[in-house]
């Protein structure tokens, strides 16, 4: 269940249920809410909050109820949609999603990773009868699109190289795809028996994450689409050196402030990914992939990696050290960096 609070955010729900915090109710909801900018969906932030969670709410109803008519127990379907809407992953089975061998339950499950990994905001448009928002939302047409491309070209790979039916090597790929790029990190296969390529390209998702104001972790699609944009127009430059250009984002050129945030996250994010990846392996003695792995799992709420922590391993032989520096890398992760590595400045102290 912690996962499922988790996912839309304990302070969206204090925020929601105690209006009365007044202008710092603003500031909370704005750190909470991943993204570049606060989206209002009522005047109030209390009541753009209470809007978000009654939206979470009938998601989870609706999934639970889709779940039980896949013949799951009560128990079984409540913890499946609680790894699911909060894209946590962690499920009642060390098989994962395999266990319970059901089709019709996979496709659920696809349908609502992507749906939870959507911006609220857009679900709301939709709900309040303005669904050309969701169609117009570039952030959401780059998403959506990028994981209709990767799981075509992952399930070429499978039936070029692994030997897989077509259908089977369809199916196989969607689901890992958009359990990767949602950061669910929840396995029905274990790719780690497909070829290189395959692999590479769940590697390279699990930096991707959601939309911004989803229950996704990661970097969010937004930064990586405004990063593509900044280094289209650098390359621009180098050809017109006096053009006069600016990233554009919903038709509204992007301020050289938003870009220098982005940026700076990227790189900070990257930094605290690779003295990750240092750490793990000097601490635990893992190899470098395994270390990759485990570090950006950690920091994009996945989960899930490669070779030692691969879809089904576990960290219960890692070391205590090597268990607290994964916990401080989860937790940086799910805060979105600043708010915890803000901790270690000494002028946040003075």
């Amino acid at each position: 269940m912690s996962q499922w609070l988790g996912g839309m955010g304990f302070v969206v729900l204090y925020v929601a249920l105690f209006p009365l915090l007044g202008v710092g109710a603003s500031r909370l909801y704005g750190a909470e809410v991943p993204g570049l900018e606060v989206v209002r969906l009522r005047p109030r932030i209390s009541s753009s909050a209470g809007v978000l969670w009654l939206l979470y709410l009938l998601i989870s109803a609706v999934l639970l109820v889709l779940l039980l008519l896949g013949d799951l127990d009560v128990f079984t379907a409540a913890c499946e949609m609680f790894a699911v809407l909060g894209t946590g992953g962690f499920t009642v089975s060390s098989q994962g999603i395999a266990a319970h061998g059901s089709p019709y339950v996979e496709w659920v499950l696809i349908l609502f990773m992507w749906i939870c990994a959507t911006s609220f905001s857009l679900h709301w448009a939709v709900l309040t009868r303005k669904p050309g928002k969701l169609l117009r939302n570039s952030e959401w047409r780059f998403f959506t699109a990028t994981l209709v491309v990767l799981s075509l070209l992952v399930a070429f790979i499978l039936w070029s190289s692994n030997g897989k039916p077509l259908g089977r090597a369809l199916h196989d790929a969607l689901f890992m795809v958009v359990s990767t790029g949602t950061t669910t990190g929840v396995a029905i296969v274990d790719y780690e028996v497909w070829a290189p390529a395959a692999q590479f390209v769940l590697f390279i998702l699990m930096f991707m994450g959601g939309c911004a104001g989803s229950t996704a972790g990661g970097i969010k699609v937004v930064r990586i689409q405004l990063f593509l944009k900044q280094a289209l127009m650098s390359t621009l430059h180098t050809l017109h050196p006096g053009a006069v250009t600016a990233p554009h984002l919903a038709d509204r050129p992007v301020s050289p402030q938003t870009m220098r945030s982005v940026s700076s996250f990227l790189g900070l994010f990257m930094l605290v990914f690779l003295a990750g990846t240092v750490a793990i392996s000097v601490i635990t003695g893992m190899d470098i992939l395994s270390s990759m792995s485990a570090s950006i799992g950690m920091l994009g709420s996945n989960g899930a990696g490669l070779e030692a922590v691969g879809p089904f391993d576990t960290y219960a032989a890692m070391p205590g050290a090597g268990k607290l520096l994964l916990t401080f890398l989860m937790v940086t992760g799910r805060l979105e960096l600043y708010t915890v590595l803000i901790l270690f400045t000494a002028s946040f102290w003075r």
